[in-house]
């Protein structure tokens, strides 16, 4: 495969912003141990939104499809490992906290949905509309946490490696042209940002280790 990346190589934006975020996605993985860790430790899923990490889950499986569909080594890199840490939390989440008839749903309907996206050609439109869905979502983690006055099982290291990654992500967008991405990587940035302000406000010390 000729990945866009070897195709303007050198001291760059291009560069640049690639190999931040590949570096970023393995510091992503260390961030989702350590939630997963704490989920585990605990057995709590608490103020942990189900349907925020269900649909991440399914957002690092349409990167890994559109990075393959658009020859992006960065986005087949990151979506890869992120969809395979998203899955020990996934299973946490389903032994130790409830699954309403709506999560289940979600759940199945994701799994359809990327069955479809890795059929059909216009993969640009269904990543888009997915993504967009995503930053809804997103919106439930800093939510639960506001609703609940408690950040709970929340891990902040998590959330701090995803801020720090949408750096490199926004800087990787705009230097490949990628209107999808330069869209919804800087609503990631404010949410993320958001979700951190939540946690320090409502910090639970019986969940810090």
């Amino acid at each position: 495969m000729n990945f866009i990346e070897f195709q303007n190589w050198g001291l760059n934006a291009l560069t640049v912003g690639a190999i931040g975020t590949i570096i970023f996605t393995f510091v992503e993985t260390w961030g989702l141990w350590q939630q997963n860790k704490t989920i585990w430790k605990f057995e709590s899923g608490q103020s942990i939104s189900i349907v925020y990490f269900a649909y991440a889950t399914g957002v690092f499986m349409s990167v890994l499809i559109y990075g393959i569909a658009e020859h992006s080594l960065a986005m087949i890199i990151n979506g890869f490992f992120l969809t395979l840490f998203h899955l020990p939390i996934l299973i946490g989440l389903w032994k130790f906290e409830s699954f309403s008839t709506w999560d289940k749903r979600i759940c199945v309907g994701i799994i359809a949905y990327m069955i479809l996206m890795s059929l059909v050609p216009f993969k640009d439109i269904l990543f888009m509309i997915f993504s967009f869905t995503n930053v809804l979502f997103t919106c439930t983690q800093p939510w639960k946490i506001w609703r609940e006055k408690d950040a709970g099982a929340v891990e902040i290291k998590l959330i701090f490696t995803y801020l720090a990654n949408t750096f490199f992500w926004i800087a990787y967008a705009y230097t490949i042209h990628d209107w999808v991405l330069q869209i919804i990587c800087p609503c990631y940035f404010v949410l993320s940002a958001l979700i951190i302000v939540l946690w320090f406000k409502y910090r639970n010390p019986a969940f810090r280790s």
